[in-house]
């Protein structure tokens, strides 16, 4: 079990059939056998981890087929997610990049379970979220015309230079640039520049216009919780996602996220590799998840029982 401070202290437990609400916030649910926290399997002889198992008796806990393709560990990990408050501004990187950061990071001598280590193992991480009640999330960069939209909407004087970047250039072009720009901005403009655009969402919200009314309520939201950030300015640049009951979300390698709210079972590789741009108090590295970001648009990823969630 993790416990991350933005867990719920109802969900997971009242999940397991657990009494609620527990002591500490309950984030994560971990189902697999990744070396960071595995599952614990009950036998005859007591409780045995799942990992030390499948070391045991690769063979016969996993096939032939399996230990082919992916060698003598589980290839997925499962999760039940619970979220009562926003997660990290966040992407995972490609095998490639995994393999090459890890090994990386292993040469510079930073420890596994260090505080600013990324890369945990040396696995991508795509993941499939099915949601088991309603989710929102921010996934993916939305088209520029449509973020220049939003900003416009939001009538931000000092937004104007950046809408014009924006509008200049190609979707992913201009994407990368923005981007890049606010995320790597000093503090003090951040410290101008954040303010004036929750602002400008509280006007928004306050005039009762419904075109931008989650995506401006989501400002405000990340802005409250992590007053200065550069996240709260991304978040006007990616897709605002509602997941009804059984609908799902498909994040590949690179895809720019941040779950907000509610709950669901996530199916991954088995890693724990993440590379975090703001909205937290954990490491994060700005230089590093620049690297591995996909700036091309990917609203194709969501679906569910034949319909398309929300996408604002």
């Amino acid at each position: 079990m993790r416990t991350y401070a933005w867990g719920s202290r109802t969900a997971i437990a009242e999940f397991t059939s657990r009494p609620s609400p527990t002591a500490h916030p309950e984030a994560e649910l971990w189902f697999g056998a990744h070396p960071g926290d595995p599952a614990w399997l009950q036998t005859d002889q007591g409780e045995r981890s799942l990992l030390d198992t499948l070391r045991e008796d690769p063979d016969g806990e996993l096939g032939a087929a399996v230990r082919d393709r992916f060698g003598d560990t589980l290839p997925f990990l499962l999760k039940v997610l619970a979220a009562d408050e926003p997660l990290s501004l966040q992407a995972h990187p490609s095998s490639e990049q995994a393999v090459e950061g890890f090994a990386r990071e292993d040469k510079l001598g930073i420890p596994i379970s260090g505080p600013t280590r990324n890369y945990r193992d040396p696995s991508h991480k795509p993941e499939l979220l099915v949601a088991l009640g309603q989710f929102e999330a921010l996934a993916g960069f939305r088209s520029a015309e449509r973020s220049v939209e939003l900003m416009r909407a939001l009538a931000v004087t000092d937004l104007d230079p950046f809408v014009n970047l924006l509008a200049g250039q190609s979707d992913a072009d201009g994407l990368r640039a923005l981007f890049t720009t606010w995320i790597t901005a000093p503090q003090p403009d951040l410290d101008v520049l954040v303010p004036a655009v929750i602002d400008g969402a509280i006007q928004y919200v306050r005039s009762g216009e419904k075109k931008f009314a989650a995506e401006a309520k989501t400002v405000l939201e990340l802005g409250e919780r992590y007053p200065g950030d550069a996240g709260v300015l991304a978040s006007l640049l990616l897709n605002r996602i509602s997941l009804s009951p059984g609908e799902g979300i498909y994040l590949p390698a690179g895809n720019l996220h941040a779950y907000l709210h509610g709950v669901g079972v996530e199916v991954m590789a088995n890693s724990d590799n993440v590379l975090r741009g703001g909205l937290t108090p954990k490491h994060v590295d700005v230089d590093g998840l620049l690297e591995i970001l996909d700036f091309r648009l990917i609203e194709q990823t969501y679906g569910g029982r034949g319909r398309k969630p929300t996408v604002h």
